[in-house]
């Protein structure tokens, strides 16, 4: 399998919050987690921030939305806030 041994875990997680919801939503939530996960692997994430330190300049190294990699960051406890 691709990605991080966290992988299922941060699927899960995303699954949890679009469970409840229609079909389609539930495909575009899977479709969302396989994305960053495919366009920002955890590891390369943390190696990222760990000499960043700002989400911006995460967002431009990985060519993502500053909101895109807010979420990453939020969802591996590196956020500080939950993006809007």
């Amino acid at each position: 399998m691709f990605g991080s041994r966290t992988a299922p875990t941060q699927r899960r997680r995303a699954g949890v919050a679009c469970w409840a919801a229609s079909r389609e939503v539930r495909d575009a939530c899977e479709a969302n987690v396989f994305g960053a996960e495919l366009l920002m692997p955890e590891a390369a994430v943390r190696e990222a921030w760990a000499a960043l330190r700002d989400s911006n300049a995460l967002a431009y190294r990985f060519r993502v939305s500053a909101l895109a990699a807010q979420w990453r960051l939020f969802s591996f406890g590196l956020g500080k806030e939950r993006p809007v």
